[in-house]
């Protein structure tokens, strides 16, 4: 892994990782969570265990989520919030219907790498002492200001 600059402008610099890295890094995450739930890990990956790991990690996971506000094609968002756990949202179409069960695996580990690969960044982001270049250092943000700061971001 390495840093490189955020085109973004969300963040002075974001994490690359190479695709073997990231493929370590979940395989550790589901290796692990497998064994605390005292079974073994077997591909394909089963979805109650992808959604254990994610609870394991988030705040929350609402399964039954109404994403229709977020976008016709979006089936997973995670929240992040400064101070606490992301929170992750499903569209309700893809655990409703049992020939969905490989797209809702497949969102499931995507918004996992979200909330595994992201809040660290997103908390990191928030507690720099000069967020936005707005503000003096030690300086008492507004209301506004910290409104802004606790609704960080959604990944989709």
């Amino acid at each position: 892994m390495k840093y490189v600059r955020d085109l973004s402008g969300r963040f002075h610099q974001r994490p690359l990782f190479e695709r073997e890295e990231l493929d370590a890094i979940c395989e550790r995450a589901l290796l692990e969570h497998a064994a605390q739930c005292g079974t073994h890990l077997i591909y394909p990956v089963p979805t109650e265990l992808l959604q254990t790991l994610i609870e394991a990690h988030a705040a929350s996971l609402d399964l039954y989520a109404d994403l229709s506000g977020e976008g016709d094609d979006v089936e997973g968002v995670t929240d992040f919030v400064m101070g606490r756990l992301p929170r992750v949202r499903i569209n309700r179409d893809l655990a409703d219907d049992a020939r969905r069960e490989v797209r809702l695996r497949t969102t499931l580990g995507h918004e996992f790498g979200h909330v595994h690969l992201h809040n660290s960044l997103f908390q990191e982001h928030v507690s720099a002492p000069d967020l936005f270049g707005d503000r003096r250092v030690g300086a008492h943000p507004s209301s506004k200001q910290l409104d802004h700061e606790r609704e960080l971001a959604k990944c989709k």
